[in-house]
């Protein structure tokens, strides 16, 4: 176990490395009682979030629109799990663990959002007890682990049920940390393939985790003391500390590459926009960003707009970020803890930077959830060590605790925006034009009825991006159910227009041409929306439908049966295969269907049943 013979590692790392002469001698009573203050604290700062709703950011693909999750532990569910890059990834144990809550809490959003909550709760304890076990220093670890806890930065990651993959991959890592540790105390086959395999975990609950081993080299400057500081030693050392992480770099390796062709193959991946140097500007702007971020949290946004490149910003970004890069450098020898989490930062950032174009978002909160725990043994440490008179530690111990409350005060006031839908991304607009915010509060008002304000911003959506499919999808939506049959009809060819194989635009076309009585278009948009989606039932019901219009029984016979065989629990493609088995006088299939709908709740048609009782010369 990974815990076990604590003692023994802490006498072989204490052997390796001189004890802070501010620190006192702590019993394991209180480090365990911080790890539980730790935890109970966070627990209690984001535990009001049970009370959210699902958000219609990505929390449908992969909890409540997903009928694979929804069913719990199947053996449909499970084979999905493991087989599909949903998400642009591939993730198992993340969805593994929607699977379980399904299990648990059914469809109630609480159950989800209680389980991202724990879930970080326990990686800042696991923070805090790898950095006390690497460094045997309490008071600075629990500093870096509260502050990584509290930040307001935390909120994408803790409080979205989409972003399950960062806290659930937060626990994993920091299990990697301990593994390491032990590692490092006492090589070994055994604590190396432990460290392997919490590596292996993280990497399938989420991917971002490809660049912990170099982070595991940087560990073995400081605070595991494994080689010297200076230049030559390292040198020196390298090659063998390398060679025994060949495993690790491995499965990171493996895991980059189906990452990045998983990615590719969703469309994620982009051509390059500009210039390489251009690029490298943008990436050093990112690197600023995050930074500002985190040593000033507000005002945060789900969706941050897409920013014109100011180039005088970049540069000062870039001189930032590289002159801190030779001064932490300089610093290794007597700070190495400067330049440990300095690089921790920048390293765990690189998936993310923009080396590779992914998507349309440029930065994203969630995305320091790993790499700003760097920053917080920086700052950690840098406090730790000023702390060597009386009134050094009197001040230090006031900022510990005035700091966290600080944070946490900027997160509860953050809190409220995540609620529901409506409420994020009418802030989201509030603080800039971004397509998806618009398009996103435009799907929410339309759940609401409110159609009229959802065209405005669906509208606001397609100004921003022509091209947006989906936008002109959903507008078409609301102008229908606004009776502008019109112009619904218009955004819908142009929705298929801009994304060919849009199922499920061709199958509302349809739909909407059925309503009118066009059966020949609706049908073709039906078949096309079919062999896009095999298994799609709303367009197979819809089709039967078409051909029972049509007086096409037999054709509508065949469509409802594929439209069940999807979906057992389609009571209304069960009735209307009734009608259509009633005009075929195939009278005793119509009444298997009947019974069919009464088991399943729904009451057929008094006409049908009277009309089928009275051709059939029976009563059921």
């Amino acid at each position: 176990m990974i815990f076990e013979d604590e003692n023994e590692e802490e006498i072989a790392m204490s052997e390796s490395k001189p004890k802070s002469s501010t620190e006192k001698p702590a019993t394991r009573w209180h480090v365990w009682l911080i790890a539980a203050l730790i935890g109970g604290v966070t627990l209690g700062l984001f535990g009001s979030a049970t009370r959210f709703s699902f958000l219609n950011l990505d929390d449908d693909m992969y909890v409540y629109g997903n009928a694979k999750v929804t069913g719990g532990l199947t053996v449909k569910g499970l084979t999905y799990a493991v087989t599909t890059t949903d998400g642009g990834s591939w993730m198992p144990l993340t969805w593994f663990s929607y699977l379980l809550d399904a299990q648990l809490w059914g469809d109630h959003p609480g159950g989800f959002h209680a389980t991202n909550i724990f879930l970080h709760a326990v990686a800042a304890v696991l923070l805090f007890l790898a950095l006390r076990m690497m460094t045997r220093e309490v008071w600075p670890s629990a500093i870096a682990a509260a502050v990584f806890a509290v930040h307001p930065l935390r909120l994408e990651s803790v409080v979205w049920i989409a972003e399950r993959k960062d806290v659930l991959s937060g626990v994993c890592f920091m299990l990697t940390l301990i593994a390491y540790a032990r590692y490092a105390a006492k090589p070994g086959k055994a604590r190396m393939a432990a460290t392997l395999v919490c590596l292996v975990l993280g990497l399938m609950a989420k991917p971002m985790l490809v660049t912990v081993p170099f982070l595991l080299l940087l560990l073995d400057v400081w605070p595991l003391r494994r080689t010297e500081t200076d230049w030559r030693a390292l040198k020196t050392k390298l090659p063998a500390l390398v060679m025994e992480k060949i495993p690790l770099f491995a499965v990171s390796l493996v895991f980059a590459v189906v990452t990045f062709a998983s990615q590719s193959a969703a469309g994620a991946v982009v051509g390059k926009s500009s210039p390489d140097e251009w690029r490298l500007l943008r990436i050093a702007d990112s690197y600023g960003f995050y930074l500002g971020k985190i040593f000033w949290p507000g005002p945060l946004n789900v969706l941050y707009p897409i920013t014109p490149l100011s180039f005088g910003r970049a540069a000062i970004a870039f001189a930032l970020v590289l002159g801190i890069t030779i001064i932490v450098l300089r610093w290794l020898r007597n700070r190495a803890w400067l330049a440990v989490g300095w690089l921790w930062f920048l390293g765990l950032l690189v998936p993310v930077i923009g080396l590779v174009p992914v998507g349309s978002t440029w930065v994203a909160d969630r995305y320091t959830y790993l790499p700003s725990a760097g920053i917080c043994v920086m700052f950690a440490w840098a406090m730790w060590t000023t702390a060597s008179k009386p009134q050094s530690q009197f001040n230090f111990m006031l900022a510990a605790l005035l700091i966290p409350i600080v944070l946490a005060t900027v997160t509860i006031r953050n809190l409220p925006r995540w609620q529901s839908s409506i409420a994020l991304f009418s802030d989201a607009v509030s603080k800039g034009d971004h397509p998806g915010a618009h398009q996103n509060l435009g799907a929410a008002l339309a759940e609401e009825g409110d159609f009229e304000t959802a065209i405005t911003h669906y509208t606001r959506a397609l100004e921003l991006n022509p091209q947006s499919a989906e936008a002109c999808y959903n507008r078409a939506n609301a102008f229908r159910a606004r009776e502008k049959l019109d112009r619904a009809l218009a955004d819908y060819t142009r929705a298929i227009e801009l994304k060919p194989a849009y199922a499920e635009a061709f199958n509302n076309r349809g739909s909407l041409h059925a309503a009118r009585g066009q059966f020949d278009p609706a049908i073709r948009d039906f078949t096309q929306a079919i062999a896009l989606r095999a298994d799609y039932t709303e367009a197979l019901a819809n089709r039967g439908h078409a051909y029972l219009e049509m007086g096409k029984y037999r054709e509508a016979v065949d469509d409802y049966s594929k439209a069940v065989a999807t979906k057992p629990d389609f009571t209304s493609a069960y009735h209307d295969r009734a009608v259509a088995y009633f005009n075929l006088k195939d009278f005793d299939r119509a009444w298997a269907d009947i019974r069919a709908c009464r088991k399943l709740g729904l009451s057929p048609s008094p006409e049908l049943i009277r009309r089928l009782e009275t051709d059939s010369g029976r009563r059921e």
